[in-house]
């Protein structure tokens, strides 16, 4: 069911909102206003006041705006105001608190018990818990992972008012299913993994996390694929990386990680983007929390240079290398590096000499270098092509000819950038006028999911408009099952009343 425009007259609806609300409700210049409920109470007034009225939610994806976030005809929630600690096990690292609690404020109260959240993405202090597990953001680690691998459970707050914890399932210690409706629920998303188990196994890429579509794989409906829950089911994974679209996070609870004693660097200069590519996946196989590769003309811009300064002299180079390393043991890191050095001999990658003493330093650069290239783009804001895909590691190189092909053809300028623990492969346009093409052109964006798809890779893009997102469903999974998502969705959100994140601060 298509989500509907109601007959509601908007200004009534406000009306009603502050009348019931203790939050604020302001109208923003859309047709919807935004509320700010000042508890959970609040908001699940809002809620049912909004089902009553016939009109669409949509949440406030707080600080994790991108240009591919826009406004919808809905009522947006802004949650930010729901952010207390509600339990912290400072002996074991786990912490849970309401969605709106911002990563900095959950920084401060675990950093001083030595304990962290950190994220594989710099800039994300005012991120919220609840949209960082919405997007399913990726974590600095020695593997690839991402928050919904730390959830332990989550309560949500569906369309319809029903409120609900997710968690482990099928064990002694199972969330209960609190309701009627809840049961139903996961009954059906059971039986729809069931029946598309055939089609699951031949159309799921295996070897890399999709970011599209619906977490089949927190049902362990496929088994061998990466990602997948096998028999230790948490239904709190269905909620990662859904944007929003299916439930509302209320209260989020989280493993946490311990902070590291000691980090290293290691620079390694490479002749070419493609030979740095072909290092790169087993550089990140010795542990790296973090391994990424930069072209040249990314590191032109203003903060590539600053870092290239850090660096020294350096030789003449197609690409760089990036890894960080770190753990509570200096002498075993020290003899990592030295294991990773070995491993480059005779290659085309070149070390530089990195003091101790730049760690910092060089871990700031570097942050900024990122988010340039992730946020600070040429052109339009936001983009029909998928400019973030993942693949398997020996299929870096393969995937990254074909596309620069492409792009090629269309005399396009563009900047190349790599990670190397989830096989991540991006680029972003380097001139105003190849930013423009590229937002308007559906073949190339058709193009590009098909030579993803058939490497066993995942498409996806920071920037993405909503509309470009859902539309890039059915080129990753097919038709077949893009519709059984579709139906795992209906089941949280049968009218279609959930619209996914929106933007703003």
């Amino acid at each position: 069911m298509s989500r509907r425009n109601p007959s509601t007259d908007p200004a009534w609806f406000g009306r009603r909102l502050r009348a019931a609300l203790r939050g604020r409700v302001e109208a923003d210049g859309a047709r919807w206003p935004v509320a700010r409920p000042a508890d959970e109470a609040d908001l699940r007034v809002a809620t049912e006041i909004a089902a009553q009225a016939g009109v669409p939610l949509a949440v406030r994806g707080a600080g994790l705006d991108s240009p591919g976030m826009g406004g919808v005809d809905a009522l947006v929630l802004d949650c930010r105001q729901l952010d207390a600690v509600l339990d912290f096990d400072r002996d074991a690292g786990c912490i849970e608190a309401q969605a709106g609690l911002t990563l900095a404020a959950l920084d401060a109260i675990a950093a001083p018990q030595g304990w962290r959240l950190a994220l594989d993405a710099p800039g994300r202090g005012a991120s919220t818990l609840g949209g960082l597990v919405g997007i399913d953001a990726r974590l600095r680690a020695s593997a690839a992972v991402a928050i919904g691998s730390r959830l332990e459970g989550i309560e949500v707050l569906l369309a319809d008012g029903t409120v609900q914890r997710f968690g482990p399932f099928g064990v002694a210690d199972a969330t209960r299913l609190e309701s009627t409706r809840a049961s139903a629920l996961v009954s059906g998303l059971f039986e729809i993994a069931a029946r598309e188990r055939e089609t699951l196994a031949r159309d799921w890429p295996m070897r890399v996390v999709p970011s599209l579509g619906f977490r089949f794989t927190a049902l362990g409906a496929i088994p061998g694929a990466v990602g997948d829950a096998g028999a230790a089911v948490n239904l709190a994974g269905l909620l990662a990386g859904s944007r929003g679209a299916l439930a509302i996070s209320q209260r989020i609870r989280l493993r946490l990680d311990r902070r590291p004693a000691h980090r290293r660097w290691l620079a390694l200069a490479a002749d070419s983007f493609a030979e740095g590519l072909v290092r790169l996946p087993a550089i990140a196989g010795h542990g790296p929390v973090m391994a990424g590769l930069f072209d040249a003309s990314a590191l032109a811009l203003a903060p590539g240079r600053a870092l290239a300064g850090l660096l020294g002299p350096l030789p003449a180079a197609g690409a760089l290398l990036l890894a960080e390393f770190e753990g509570e043991d200096a002498a075993r890191i020290e003899a990592g590096l030295g294991r990773v050095l070995a491993t480059c001999s005779g290659s085309g990658l070149r070390p530089l000499r990195l003091p101790a003493s730049l760690g910092q330093r060089l871990a700031t650069q570097v942050d900024a270098l990122r988010m340039a290239l992730a946020d600070t783009v040429p052109g339009p804001a936001a983009t029909i092509l998928p400019e973030d895909c993942r693949l398997p590691p020996e299929r870096l190189v393969e995937g990254w000819r074909r596309i620069d092909a492409l792009l090629a053809e269309r005399r396009l300028r563009v900047r190349w950038f790599a990670g190397g623990h989830d096989g991540r492969l991006s680029l972003r346009a380097a001139d105003p006028a190849s930013a423009r093409a590229m937002v308007r052109d559906g073949a190339l964006a058709a193009a590009v999911c098909r030579i993803v798809r058939e490497l066993g890779g995942a498409i996806d893009g920071d920037r993405l408009d909503p509309a470009a997102r859902a539309a890039l469903v059915p080129l990753q999974f097919g038709a077949a099952l893009a519709a059984a998502g579709e139906k795992a969705r209906a089941l949280f959100d049968p009218q279609n009343r959930l619209a996914p994140f929106v933007g703003g601060a």
